[in-house]
């Protein structure tokens, strides 16, 4: 094939190129001398931005990772189905260069443009812990400097902003509120980081809203603007609010708009940006308690049943920013299916599924352990997406363990990473 390639002019070939996906690119590997400047034309845009990032927010492997891989699975919206993109070369490169023998754990923590930010412990040595940007097509990455102090990679909040002109990027990490000893027994007002691949430091940007007992549940960039939704937990029932931050001056705005209440203190709630409109995300119903799963197991026992039916209830609104309003835009309640198998052998892979929500395109991606739906802004309507069965098990093949999901955009990206 190449020897069919080698004579054509490069205004044929990149036409050929231009009406291929790019997960075919990928694997072909068959790359033209203008192919930066052509994925930068209008007419790849859509091309690019149809590919969602779902993968476990937290994978523990019980072996090498190089013997099984750590792949993260994204979805094709144009086909509606999942791909495997592989993060091996980072395996390989812990193992040549600090000597570990493999991954042991995995935390990803973002996605944007082209690019994705996770966090790996090796085995053994004192340099475990690998803070990686990395472009999963190209294989190119950067290790980035921890930020300080120690992240809780499991309940930080992070946002991820690339500039898909130069391939720059921010992180925006928003920590949990703790409890510190030093004061009494007081809640620590969580404080936010901000990393710029320009600079290639991480910098303390501010702290939390000043209220007590605030806890971020969510977090977006829209255009350059960081948004966050906080619970606050001063007031009884408590009460989500939204906050934009200035990230040069690290200054919070208050917005004000009455957002809905969680129907209970485990809903998720998620922030989510489409069609250059902000959206309010509310997922309740999934088994939230151990209590609660044990007595499940009981019934099932008794009653010889493989599956169990749990109630999911979704609720999109719009926030309208410039008047303030929100706007109900969709319910949905469906009775949904839960294996045994999960509840049997991995009851913490329920508790710590969180649903999550991102927009792509014109529609609103919601994935849970128990099901995945899309709904379709324009035209008003819900639709079924495919499970990427590898990590919805809770288990991989018997040799990983995940938990949670996280979700993000991935531009298929051939071009390198800036420096």
């Amino acid at each position: 094939m190449a020897r069919l390639l080698e004579n054509l002019p490069p205004e044929i070939l990149e036409n050929v190129l231009a009406c291929l996906p790019v997960h075919v690119l990928c694997r072909l590997r068959l790359v033209c001398k203008k192919w930066n400047y052509l994925i930068s034309q209008p007419e790849f845009a859509p091309r690019q931005a149809s590919y969602v990032l779902f993968t476990p927010k937290v994978l523990q492997v019980k072996a090498a990772a190089t013997e099984i891989g750590m792949d993260w699975e994204v979805l094709d919206m144009a086909e509606n189905r999942f791909y495997k993109l592989s993060d091996s070369f980072v395996a390989k490169y812990m193992m040549l260069t600090q000597g570990h023998d493999g991954i042991w754990l995995k935390y990803t923590m973002a996605a944007g443009g082209g690019l994705i930010y996770a966090v790996y412990y090796g085995r053994e040595g004192v340099d475990r812990e690998h803070h990686i940007v990395c472009n999963p097509v190209s294989k190119d990455f950067h290790r980035i400097k921890e930020p300080k102090p120690f992240c809780y990679h499991d309940s930080d909040i992070v946002a991820m902003l690339v500039d898909n002109a130069t391939k720059s990027y921010r992180i925006v990490t928003v920590e949990p509120y703790q409890e510190d000893r030093g004061l009494a027994g007081r809640l620590r007002r969580g404080r936010v980081y901000l990393y710029d691949s320009t600079t290639m430091q991480w910098r303390k940007l501010c702290e939390a809203p000043p209220e007590n007992k605030y806890r971020a549940y969510s977090s977006i960039f829209m255009g350059d603007v960081f948004y966050a939704l906080f619970m606050d937990y001063s007031v009884a029932p408590s009460c989500p609010k939204l906050y934009s931050c200035d990230t040069e001056t690290g200054v919070w705005s208050y917005i004000d708009v009455k957002l809905h209440p969680p129907s209970s203190q485990k809903d998720k709630l998620q922030l989510v940006m489409i069609l250059g409109r902000l959206f309010y995300v509310e997922y309740h119903g999934l088994v939230s308690s151990l209590r609660r799963i044990r007595r499940i197991q009981n019934t099932l026992r008794a009653t010889d049943a493989s599956t169990i039916e749990v109630s999911v209830k979704v609720g999109i609104w719009e926030i309208l920013l410039a008047k303030r309003e929100l706007i109900n835009v969709t319910q949905i309640s469906k009775m949904l299916s839960i294996s045994r198998i999960i509840l049997d052998e991995r009851p913490e892979t329920i508790l710590r599924d969180h649903a999550i929500a991102v927009g792509c395109e014109d529609s609103i991606l919601i994935s849970s352990l128990a099901h995945r739906w899309k709904f379709d802004l324009l035209k008003n309507s819900w639709y079924e997406m495919p499970d990427n069965t590898d990590h919805m098990q809770g288990t991989r093949e018997g040799t990983a363990i995940c938990h949670g999901i996280c979700a993000g955009l991935v531009h298929l990206d051939l071009r390198e990473m800036s420096h």
